[in-house]
């Protein structure tokens, strides 16, 4: 596994109270408002995509005989739906990362005047997130784990609905992908602020260390240490 896979693999564990590292899926109450920045704008609009892709699917497969069994059912719809979902989650994913890891100038400006909410509307931010979500999906670690994670929330999801191993009303799968893909695009926002605290935090590190190499000099001595000795001699 990549090391850029490994941090994304990490980030969607280090923010979970539970211990169990292979549960997909986590149950955010209104309460936890504190969980990240901008968290309700953020599931204001990443309901707003949800229901467009969920929407969107629903036109691919309409007058369509659909089967009845749940299983067939999930399959057969992931085939429009999975690619939708798995995008929609590293949008997400990436929001959390830009607005958390704050190097970026809009970003930055953003939280100086407390509108990072605005951020999710704003056409910039967008492309920015947009491109920062190419380069994740450029590293094949990272696209697989995003995909297992959506096939892994849908199955969760189903067994917890009662959807699962059942002869089903076809129509009903839209309502198990609705809520699947409001608790990827949730988990992927928390674990990319996760992340992009994780890489604010490395960078400040990595500016110390930078600094107090500059400041000892390559041969390892104290520069005010060496400039007090030279001045003595003079």
């Amino acid at each position: 596994m990549s090391d850029l896979a490994e941090d994304v693999r990490r980030s969607f564990h280090d923010f979970r109270r539970s211990s169990d590292d292979d549960e997909a899926i986590t149950i955010v109450k209104s309460s936890d408002e504190d969980l990240a920045p901008a968290f309700s704008e953020m599931r204001e609009y990443y309901s707003n995509r949800l229901m467009a892709i969920t929407r969107r699917g629903y036109r691919h497969f309409a007058g369509s005989t659909l089967p009845t069994n749940s299983t067939e059912l999930l399959v057969e719809t992931s085939e429009v739906m999975g690619p939708l979902m798995i995008d929609l989650l590293l949008r997400a994913f990436c929001d959390g990362v830009l607005i958390s890891h704050q190097q970026d100038i809009q970003v930055k400006i953003s939280w100086r005047f407390g509108l990072v909410g605005a951020l999710f509307s704003d056409a910039s931010f967008r492309e920015n997130s947009t491109n920062m979500a190419k380069g994740f999906v450029g590293d094949d670690d990272v696209t697989e784990f995003f995909g297992e994670f959506v096939r892994s929330s849908l199955v969760h999801i189903s067994h917890i609905s009662g959807f699962a191993h059942s002869e089903v009303k076809p129509d009903k799968v839209w309502d198990v992908w609705m809520i699947a893909g409001a608790s990827v695009t949730t988990t992927a926002y928390l674990a990319g602020n996760q992340l992009g605290t994780t890489w604010r935090e490395r960078d400040v590190l990595d500016g110390i260390a930078i600094a107090t190499e500059d400041h000892r000099g390559s041969d390892g001595e104290d520069k005010a240490d060496r400039g007090g000795a030279e001045a003595g001699e003079g």
